[in-house]
């Protein structure tokens, strides 16, 4: 089956308010994951219950900085070729974060509150490094919980309130930051 390069979608333009609100999102995205190869990389051999942990707050940090900045450069690319070749990586590089993000779940909740106390060689972990990845994936998993709730309810409410715009819109176009 021969597929016609015209029915590939291309870039879509963004609304003023996403542009608006974009750069202050991939600030705020990019402290974050700064913060979490920093973390990572000081306290790698300070959490000896699992050496995982601070593996997990590397690669987060490192797959979150590359697919927000190659999601990103799609807004401004106007080829289409080009467009197609970053959203490629850019869903790569999301499922890799993905991947990664479930590991870690693993790695952190598994050890249930490690002991932060050095002489507790066996038990230890470092109180910030143990923390910041704990209440990261604590924080993603309750957005996603009412990301989720909140789907359900608009697509619940959705056909009562008369807004069928859902159903028209083509999935290449929805906006997702």
């Amino acid at each position: 089956m021969k597929t016609n390069v015209d029915n590939i979608p291309g870039p879509v333009e963004p609304r003023d308010e996403y542009v608006v609100k974009l750069p202050v999102i991939l600030a705020l995205y990019t402290i974050l994951h700064i913060g979490m190869i920093v973390t990572g990389f000081y306290y790698q051999d300070a959490c000896p219950v699992d050496p995982q942990i601070p593996l997990f707050l590397i690669l987060q940090g490192i797959f979150g900085l590359l697919s927000r900045s190659f999601g990103s450069v799609r807004y401004v690319i106007t080829h289409k070729d080009w467009f197609f070749i970053f959203l490629v990586i850019s869903s790569f590089l999301y499922v890799a974060e993905l991947i990664v993000f479930f590991l870690g779940s693993f790695w952190v909740y598994k050890e249930a509150m490690p002991s932060f106390n050095e002489k507790d060689t066996d038990r230890y972990c470092h109180k910030g490094t143990y923390l910041f990845a704990f209440c990261y994936i604590s924080i993603m998993y309750s957005l996603m919980i009412f990301a989720a709730f909140f789907l359900c309810c608009a697509l619940c409410l959705a056909p009562s309130l008369g807004i069928n715009k859902v159903a028209q819109t083509k999935p290449w176009q929805i906006v997702v930051i």
